[in-house]
């Protein structure tokens, strides 16, 4: 059985917002092995005089250990990225940009929950528990993104080969947990740490923190397996080669083509499609 985290994140690419889901993904039989590990790594280094047990750290990524000095807090992202690739975690992000030319009422945590769940659905051949951030204000736009029960009734009353969700009953069920749940708080550390990154490529000069910070989760990003912010476009194709249907952000290590290249692939694609016979 597979438990999936998902968190929100909002954040921009070279001045431009986006909305994002992100997600991490753990084998059942992962969960406490890593929460063992990683009190005991970061007890070991705040429990340093004899007789006395200090408060163990906040654990979320905007305010990583708060309590305490750099150390302790780099030590936590450290330790996050670390334990994560030790126990396979996978992450996935799937965001949208809030402009969209021509749309109105455009909901992009709606989209980018929907999307996100689909793909991993489809990703994973095992049974999928969804757990989400315990966020009331946000529980009605998750619900209506990707509502599980109405999944599995509609699969059961048309038949799943009407279904487009691979893997639908494999679903499992949709819950939540609090901020503090250690397995949400690496999930928000993901989304913090690429934040931070793209902060970085798009030209904000880095403290020297956040320099160190990046240095010490390159096995967190590592772990990305699906990474993208998408723009959304509803434009046609005209000879000038306006109208992208969306643009991909390339993060992802199996992205080998630059953001121009995919670009122009996609133009010649779009020429095709509004040119053809049909």
């Amino acid at each position: 059985m597979q438990h999936v985290f998902i968190d929100e994140c909002h954040s921009t690419i070279q001045g431009k917002p986006y909305t994002a889901t992100v997600a991490s993904v753990w084998d059942a039989t992962s969960l406490r092995p890593f929460r063992d590990e990683f009190i005991q790594a970061i007890s070991s280094q705040i429990n340093i005089e004899q007789g006395r047990i200090n408060p163990f750290p906040t654990i979320h990524a905007s305010e990583m250990a708060k309590e305490y000095g750099d150390d302790i807090k780099l030590l936590c992202f450290e330790t996050i990225s670390t334990l994560s690739r030790k126990f396979g975690v996978r992450f996935c992000r799937v965001g949208y940009f809030h402009h969209a030319p021509f749309l109105d009422n455009f909901d992009p945590l709606s989209l980018s929950v929907n999307q996100l769940c689909f793909c991993i659905n489809s990703m994973i051949d095992d049974e999928v528990i969804f757990v989400y951030e315990l966020n009331k204000s946000k529980h009605d736009a998750i619900m209506r993104a990707f509502n599980d029960w109405n999944l599995h009734y509609y699969r059961n009353a048309l038949g799943p080969e009407n279904i487009t969700v691979q893997n639908a009953d494999l679903t499992i069920g949709a819950y939540y947990c609090d901020k503090q749940n250690y397995h949400m708080c690496v999930t928000d550390t993901a989304a913090y740490v690429i934040s931070a990154i793209e902060k970085i490529s798009g030209g904000i000069e880095p403290s020297a923190f956040r320099n160190d910070l990046v240095s010490r989760t390159k096995d967190l990003v590592e772990q990305f397996v699906m990474n993208e912010v998408i723009q959304l476009n509803s434009w046609p194709w005209t000879p000038s080669g306006n109208g992208p249907a969306r643009y991909m952000h390339p993060i992802t290590p199996s992205d080998d083509k630059d953001l121009s290249i995919q670009f122009q692939e996609f133009l010649g694609r779009l020429e095709d499609y509004w040119t053809r016979s049909t």
